[in-house]
């Protein structure tokens, strides 16, 4: 009676061992780096709210990079965990003073910057050991601040003639990318990721950011 109860106890074991395997063979710790360009939705508006500027000028993209570091459970499953530095934006405008106004008449401009920590699952479907497609979501904690002038005083602090305003925040943030083995344990990764942000006291703003990065595999 034991030998049939033995076999049994191996074949229960040999099939969760190779169940296992790929799982543990996956698993581990990761970090990297990544850089690329980022857009934020802010736009004349935004810093118009008076309508006493003309010839509103705004640049809402440019460079942007994170670090990032993570833990893979299996082939499928990560916990990634990224500081983000979101691109720059700036304006340029002409104050009319044509009525009572938050700017000092003349030229007027200002510029926006905000940084953030994510936090997020990463689902995962690799296509053997050279390459894997993810997508992620998660939380995204942030803070930005924007600095304008000459302003005359308004909400938020005025240093001189320069306005600034300090935000903080979480949100949701999501993305996917695509993950290629280079050499080893390093890898290439390309990624597309979306965050919202509060910038100026108008609102949270929608970002998209593109990052094309390195990551260690450990």
């Amino acid at each position: 009676m034991r030998r049939p109860a033995s076999h049994f106890l191996r074949i229960v074991a040999v099939t969760l061992a190779g169940a296992w395997a790929p799982w543990a063979y996956a698993a581990g710790w990761y970090g990297g780096v990544a850089a690329g360009w980022g857009s934020i939705d802010i736009t004349a508006a935004d810093w118009n709210s008076d309508g006493t500027l003309a010839d509103v000028s705004v640049g809402n993209s440019g460079p942007a990079y994170k670090f990032f570091a993570g833990y893979r459970f299996g082939r499928h499953l990560w916990l990634d965990v990224a500081s983000v530095k979101l691109n720059d934006t700036s304006f340029q405008a002409t104050a009319t003073g044509s009525k009572p106004s938050l700017w000092r008449p003349g030229p007027v401009s200002g510029k926006t910057e905000a940084t953030g920590v994510s936090v997020a699952p990463v689902f995962s479907w690799p296509f053997g050991k050279a390459a894997a497609v993810f997508v992620k979501g998660g939380l995204f904690f942030w803070d930005s601040k924007s600095q304008s002038g000459p302003a005359l005083l308004t909400g938020g602090a005025l240093t001189g003639d320069v306005r600034e305003v300090n935000e903080d925040g979480v949100s949701l943030t999501y993305g996917g990318g695509l993950e290629v083995r280079a050499y080893k344990a390093l890898r290439l990764r390309g990624e597309w990721e979306h965050f919202r942000v509060g910038i100026n006291r108008t609102g949270d703003k929608a970002v998209t950011l593109m990052t094309l990065g390195v990551t260690l595999r450990f």
